[in-house]
Order: C-alpha cells, then structure tokens, then sequence
C-alpha cells in the first residue's frame, strides 16, 4: 500500500445516521491499513469520538455558527493547504457544496471523491441543480445504489464516465449472528429509522394495530429505533400522530419505541426479523446489518431493495402503500416452522457476507484513491 497516501474525509457530523456510520467505517478501514486519515465534520454532534481516538484519526470538528455560515469553506481550504492531502472524500450533499467551493482555493491540487447517499425524489432543488454543477471539480463520484448510478448518468451525461457503485459495507466482526435470547414465544419486529413519513412509521402501525386488534395476534411485539428530532426547529408533528395513534388503539403493550443508540446490534440480537417500510431509500445500511446479524427482513419493494431482498429467501417485498401486503407479509413469516425460519437466517446472513463485507467496501475505496 502507498503510504505516501493522506486522506481527508468530510462530512457534516457523526451523529447515527446511515452515511454518518458509513464514513466511520472508512476511516477505520483506511487506518487499519496504515493510511493517514482525517476527518472534518462542521456540527457539533460527535456519538464517536471514541472510536476515532482509538484508531487514530485526526478529528478536526469546527461548528458552524449559524446555517448560512461559510466558515467550513474556509475551514476545508486552510486545512488541505496546511496538509495537502492527496484524497479528499466527501459524503453528504451540503459538505460536498462546501469541500467543491473551497477547491476553487486550494494551492495544491488534490483529488476529490463526491459520495451521494440518497435517492433522487429526496434530493433539493439547491442540491440537484447547484451542488452538480460543480462537480467538475471532482475526479469520482460514487453511490451507494444500482438505481441512482442510473439516474446520475442521465442527469448529468457529461459526467458519466466517472460515475461508480459502492455498496454499502458492514463490519461483520460486529453485526453478526448469534444465539437467539428466549422470548417466551414472542415475535420481536424490529424497525430502524427516524419517525417520518418517508420512513412510513404510520403504515408499520396500521399494520401492527390490525394484527393485533383485528386478528389477534398477541404474540408479537413491534421496536422502533429512531429519532423524532424537530428539523429547522419545527415540531415533527408526524411523530406527534404516531405516537398519539399507539396509545389511541391500546397498542402500547404491542410497541415500544426506542431512541437512537450506537450499540443498535442489540436490538439485532434481541429481535426475529426487520421490517424497513420506507417509500424511498438509498441503500440502507439497517438491511446490510440486519442481515449480516442473521435476520429476515420483510422490505418495501423501492429502488435496490429488490436487488437485496429475494421473496421467500432471505425476506418478503412489499408496496409500501399497500398496508395489507405488510400484514401478509409478516403473517408469512410468522406461520413459517422453525426450520424454513432458519434458512431464512441463513440466507440472509450469507447475502450480507458476500455483498455487503466492510474488506470488500474498503478495497474498492482504496483501489479509487489510489488511481
């Protein structure tokens, strides 16, 4: 490996989000191979720390001010003209708008690697219009997902050839099988994701309310792990009514909900199968981590969720309008016997170790860098 290799790696924070634990991976991966890493994050937030001290990453953490602040553009620039680092790698839509505006004032050039993290129907107006037509200045850009290196190639032609598919890579020394804890019977549904309405929260709870109230299914027990955070200060009133509509059906002995954790395999461990409802997505890592930990996962039928879930092998699909489909879903799974459930695990788990291995992710990382 080249050891003259020096990587900065950007994003805006190290909260638990999907691209938030996908670049932590990376800088770990890019230490463990010797490689000198940094990262600069602009929010305060900083679940991590740890984990950057003890695999020896550079964190430089400067927090914006206010939202029109630039002094990240500013930040960014002093930091590559003092360090000239030969990579700069940047995840997120707004940090990459701030890292391609500051190159424009870089005394050395370096090589900079954009990495999109969503789909295109969750994308701003600002971002597909402003933040792309700089992109120029990058040498890569990568996504996460077979549909959006599609999209991406027809929406900006001109930039195609440099346009690649990493998928998302999952440490499998920590998310992995292990022996199931005893339930006393009971069907522990597990859903990962902030409360909102991409995330469909109130379609799993329609779901839950029709199994149990309707067709009294009172073995089973539902967890949502994730956030109801306001955003720009404005009450997430979505979680106000999903929350309001557990305890309005008597479900609260059916439902718990969770906040957002960094020991998450917990709950892998603790539960049978993962439902991920969302109307849209990228590639989400609660899928690649749930499988590498062994479980089924029922998922709605968008973007690569297909490419991931095959029906009746390693989960179920579903449309994500349809509620009805989820509850046959879930029924399916639950009338399976303990043996098809245990090559269901298997399968799943055996998808997670040959797509979604963290070696596989840091090599294909690496082998772009290095070109």
């Amino acid at each position: 490996m080249d050891g003259k290799l020096k990587v900065l790696l950007i994003i805006d924070n190290l909260g638990t989000g999907g691209a938030q634990r996908q670049i932590l991976n990376l800088a770990v991966g890019l230490s463990s191979q010797k490689i000198e890493t940094h990262l600069f994050t602009y929010q305060s937030i900083n679940v991590f720390e740890n984990i950057l001290i003890n695999n020896g990453i550079k964190h430089y953490n400067y927090i914006k001010k206010n939202r029109l602040s630039i002094s990240p553009i500013l930040k960014i620039i002093n930091l590559h003209n003092k360090n000239k680092y030969s990579v700069i790698c940047v995840f997120l839509f707004t940090p990459s708008f701030y890292t391609l505006l500051a190159s424009l004032f870089f005394k050395v050039k370096t090589r900079i690697v954009i990495s999109e993290r969503t789909f295109e129907n969750g994308i701003s107006f600002f971002h597909r219009h402003i933040t792309r037509s700089l992109y120029f200045k990058s040498q890569a850009i990568v996504v996460n997902s077979n549909h959006q290196l599609i999209v991406l190639q027809k929406k900006i032609p001109t930039q195609s050839h440099k346009i690649l598919f990493i998928p998302n890579g999952v440490d499998m020394s920590r998310f992995k099988p292990v022996e199931r804890i005893n339930n006393n019977g009971l069907l522990n549904i597990l859903a990962i994701g902030r409360v909102s309405m991409n995330k469909n929260t109130y379609s799993l709870i329609e779901a839950c309310d029709h199994l149990v109230n309707w067709l009294k299914y009172r073995d089973i027990k539902f967890f949502w792990v994730g956030s109801e955070e306001e955003i720009a200060n404005v009450k997430n009133e979505y979680a106000v009514l999903c929350r309001n509509t557990i305890i309005a059906r008597g479900l609260a002995n059916y439902w718990e909900w969770i906040s957002p954790t960094i020991e998450i395999e917990k709950y892998y461990n603790t539960c049978n199968i993962l439902v991920h409802p969302s109307l849209g997505e990228g590639f989400p890592n609660v899928i690649c981590e749930s499988m590498a930990c062994g479980l089924p996962v029922i998922a709605s039928n968008v973007y690569d969720h297909s490419i991931i879930v095959k029906e009746e092998e390693n989960g179920f699909l579903f449309d994500p309008k349809n509620v009805g489909q989820l509850i046959d879903c879930i029924i399916k799974y639950y009338n399976l016997n303990a043996e098809n459930k245990s090559k269901m695990s298997a399968l799943a788990l055996q998808t997670a170790v040959e797509d979604f291995s963290l070696e596989i992710n840091i090599i294909k990382y690496l082998k772009l860098f290095e070109n």
